[in-house]
């Protein structure tokens, strides 16, 4: 873990706090703190003006960036190497990926995500493909949105974290948000230019890739293994956004 972004996240007291690298994940070890623009602790999701949840149903917020509509569609885990990262390289129990063709939101085909927590501050990073180094992503002004919906029969009482990767450094940009409580699906974003977490270098002119990270949180100290569906990428609040190359890599 990069010290430096650790320590900036110690200062800012976020519930989720990710890092720069591509596949890092710096989150707090320990419970949640109260944003400033709201509540992201374990009374509820974070909300106000930097990001937050609600309700996943009808039409795509914004323009679609990633539907899955009839396959991964080049999205992948982030590999990076510690140990919450449970598909990081020396992970023992990794998480699986796949496609899902009968459920989605607003309509079918999802990517469906097996995370296999077994305690406190784990994380899956779900991320999609890089944008072209040369035609790199202007989302300044603009709110990323996911959808996620938890499956049924879980107690899983996390953090979801929309964020997208900046600059040829892939410095990170995210809000991180408690998981909506009440099942189904659920729509959470990030008003990118107030952000939670805005890494040094960072510029949302220059979006590289973007993702979700969902993690188990400081007090998923008995959590067990989750299975969810993510769908519905999507950016609102700008004009005719790039999807990323599924092919590059």
């Amino acid at each position: 873990m990069n010290k430096l972004i650790f320590s900036a996240c110690l200062v800012v007291g976020a519930a989720g706090c990710f890092g720069s690298n591509p596949d890092e994940n710096s989150q707090i070890y320990g419970d949640a703190a109260a944003s400033s623009t709201g509540s992201a602790g374990n009374g509820g999701p974070g909300t106000g003006g930097m990001g937050g949840g609600g309700t996943g149903n009808g039409p795509i917020i914004g323009t679609p960036i990633g539907t899955f509509d009839t396959g991964l569609d080049g999205y992948a885990f982030g590999t990076y190497d510690e140990p919450p990262n449970l598909n990081g390289a020396s992970s023992k129990m990794k998480g699986t990926l796949a496609f899902d063709g009968s459920v989605g939101n607003p309509t079918a085909g999802s990517l469906k995500v097996m995370a296999p927590y077994s305690g406190a501050n784990q994380y899956v990073d779900i991320q999609s493909p890089t944008f072209p180094a040369t035609s790199l992503a202007n989302w300044m002004g603009g709110k990323l949105h996911v959808r996620v919906k938890v499956d049924a029969g879980s107690t899983f009482m996390g953090q979801i974290e929309p964020y997208v990767d900046t600059t040829s450094t892939f410095a990170f940009v995210g809000t991180s948000t408690n998981v909506m409580m009440g099942g189904g699906w659920h729509d959470y974003r990030v008003v990118l230019d107030s952000a939670m977490t805005h890494i040094t270098g960072s510029d949302t002119k220059q979006v590289i890739l973007f993702g979700v990270h969902i993690g188990s949180g400081g007090g998923g100290a008995s959590q067990g293994p989750v299975t969810f569906h993510i769908d519905s990428f999507a950016v609102e609040g700008i004009a005719a956004p790039t999807t990323p190359d599924a092919g590059s890599d």
